[in-house]
C-alpha cells in the first residue's frame, strides 16, 4: 500500500493539485491491468503469426461483425492505407474475407474466416477463465458497470487535449 502520495499534474482537475492515495492506487492497477492485458494480445498476435494491430483487428471483428474497414481504421486509429494494408495482410492470410456491403454498394464488409475467428475466440476464452476464476459472480454486474462508466467517460474526453 502508499502511505503518502502526491502526483502533481497541471490539469489533474483538483482542487489542490494532488490526487489521493486511494485514486493513485486504483490508477496503478489499472495500469497493471492494462499491460497484464496488452502482453496476453502481443501473445496470441505472436503465436498466430501475426502483429498486434493484426490481431486487435480480428478480435474487433469478432466483436463487431461484419464491419467496414473504415470502422476497423478508426477503431485502431490507423490511416487510409494503413488500414488497407492490414486488411489485405489478413485476407492473404486466411483470416477475413472482403464481401461486398449490403447497403451501401461503394463499400465492402469484412468477414471473419473460420481460421480468423478461431484465432480471435482463443484470447476471449483466456479472458473468460480469468474473469471467471477472479470475480465473484455477485461483483460481476457492479464490475461490468464499473467498466462500462469507465469507458464512457474516457470516451467522453476525446478531444478535449
Amino acid at each position: 500500500m502508499m502511505a503518502e502520495c502526491e502526483i502533481r499534474v497541471s490539469d489533474a482537475g483538483t482542487t489542490n493539485g494532488s490526487f489521493d492515495p486511494a485514486t493513485v492506487e486504483l490508477l496503478i492497477a489499472w495500469q497493471k491491468l492494462e499491460v497484464s492485458s496488452r502482453q496476453v494480445r502481443e501473445e496470441f498476435a505472436d503465436r498466430a503469426g501475426l502483429s498486434l494491430n493484426d490481431f486487435q483487428t480480428l478480435v474487433f471483428l469478432s466483436a463487431k461483425q461484419d464491419s467496414t474497414p473504415k470502422a476497423v481504421g478508426l477503431a485502431l486509429g490507423l490511416t487510409t492505407g494503413a488500414t488497407t494494408a492490414l486488411i489485405d495482410r489478413l485476407e492473404n492470410g486466411g483470416y477475413v474475407t472482403r464481401e461486398p456491403h449490403p447497403t451501401d454498394r461503394r463499400s465492402t464488409r469484412l468477414v471473419l474466416t473460420d481460421t480468423g475467428l478461431t484465432a480471435a475466440t482463443r484470447t476471449g476464452a483466456r479472458y473468460f477463465e480469468v474473469v471467471r476464476s477472479t470475480v465473484p459472480p455477485e461483483d460481476l454486474a457492479s464490475v461490468t458497470s464499473l467498466f462500462s462508466r469507465l469507458a464512457d467517460a474516457l470516451d467522453a474526453t476525446l478531444g478535449s487535449g
